[in-house]
C-alpha cells in the first residue's frame, strides 16, 4: 500500500510541470528541456524542504554573478 501512495505523491507533485509543459507547447531544444526539468526539480525540492523558492532563486542567482558558491539544499 505504501508504494501505491508514493506513486500517487509523485504524480501529484510532477501535475503542474504537465499542465506548464501542455500549455507552453513544450519546449524548443533539448537543452531548453533539461534546463526545465532542472528548475522543475528544484522548486519541487525546495517545497518539500519548506524553503522560500523566491529567496533561494535570487540569493542563488546574486551569489552565481559574484562568483560566490551556491546556496545549499538541505541534506536529509
Amino acid at each position: 500500500m505504501l508504494r501505491r501512495w508514493n506513486s500517487h505523491l509523485a504524480e501529484r507533485m510532477i501535475r503542474p510541470n504537465v499542465i506548464y509543459r501542455n500549455w507552453s507547447f513544450g519546449n524548443r531544444s533539448k537543452a531548453g528541456a533539461e534546463a526545465h526539468a532542472t528548475l522543475m526539480s528544484l522548486i519541487q525540492t525546495l517545497i518539500l524542504q519548506k524553503q522560500n523558492v523566491a529567496e533561494f532563486l535570487k540569493t542563488s542567482f546574486i551569489a552565481h554573478r559574484q562568483g560566490d558558491l551556491k546556496p545549499q539544499l538541505l541534506m536529509s
